[in-house]
């Protein structure tokens, strides 16, 4: 992946992070009858632009995917945003502020509310003119909005592949690569270790690659039966990690000959004579 897809993707999961922690401002603001001026998609010239007849909230999509903000009214650096807004095809420094205005006064003419019931007064909306308590709601309900995405991702993808901590990593056996020296009828057990050892599935299978000369049960004791070579296998349920040993039952050689270094000796009562044997 290079360097400019990478960047790409930080910056749309920021924008997401940031358009989701307004969006916390935003219903917040709803929730306890806070004006909500604008609320914008994204940064820089606008692309789409909508005004919410019940409301009087600007809802817009702009150009550069840099995050997102959610005005309110009485917010401190609003009147710069709105003005910073000028310049844009039929509109004056202060049209946004004109547009909501005229709403405003549209419906005190009417006898309508013109909008949302709790903006009839003019403070009735004010962020700044609410109490601290309701302010730091608003405010925490940003970083809220956040835990709860994270929350909800993180039950998606543990939804999607399952979640365990103790799945096995690892298998061995307590044998050396090669047992050698077996002959038919002998016995080896051989101990499987699986890691880690608070793995939740240490369920193993044990498999001989030639049971004519070598077989294992379930519990891994291996028998020889003819001479030959065989390779016993031990496989994790879990993960299909595997360790072997190889086991070498060899022909017993029977003796052939057996002579003594002395044939013929004269002792007399009490000497001693140390014999030895020669097997061949």
């Amino acid at each position: 992946m290079s360097v400019v897809v990478s960047i790409l993707i930080m910056i749309l999961i920021l924008s997401l992070l940031t358009v989701v922690h307004e969006w916390g401002h935003f219903i917040a603001a709803r929730i306890f009858k806070v004006k909500v001026n604008e609320f914008s998609i994204f940064m820089g010239p606008k692309l789409f632009q909508r005004r919410m007849k019940k409301t009087g909230m600007l809802f817009s999509i702009r150009a550069l995917p840099f995050g997102g903000y959610c005005a309110l009214e009485g917010e401190i650096g609003e009147d710069e945003e709105k003005s910073g807004d000028g310049g844009e095809k039929g509109e004056g420094p202060d049209n946004g502020a004109g547009e909501i205005a005229k709403v405003e006064s549209d419906g005190a003419a009417d006898g309508k509310t013109g909008g949302d019931p709790v903006n009839q007064k003019d403070s009735g909306g004010d962020f700044y003119k609410k109490p601290w308590y309701i302010r730091a709601c608003i405010l925490v309900a940003g970083v809220t909005m956040n835990y709860l995405l994270a929350v909800l991702i993180v039950a998606i993808i543990f939804a999607s592949n399952g979640y365990d901590t103790r799945k096995v990593s690892a298998v061995s056996n307590d044998a050396p690569m090669t047992i050698a020296g077996l002959e038919a009828g002998d016995t080896v057990q051989l101990i499987a270790t699986v890691l880690p050892e608070d793995a939740m599935n240490k369920n193993v299978t044990w498999t001989s690659d030639a049971e004519s000369f070598a077989t294992v049960d379930e519990n891994g004791l291996v028998t020889a039966i003819t001479p030959g070579t065989a390779v016993i296998t031990v496989t994790t349920e879990d993960g299909g990690y595997t360790a072997t040993c190889e086991v070498l039952i060899e022909t017993p050689v029977v003796p052939e000959t057996i002579t003594l270094d002395v044939t013929e000796a004269e002792l007399d009562i009490g000497d001693e004579l140390q014999l030895t044997a020669t097997v061949l």
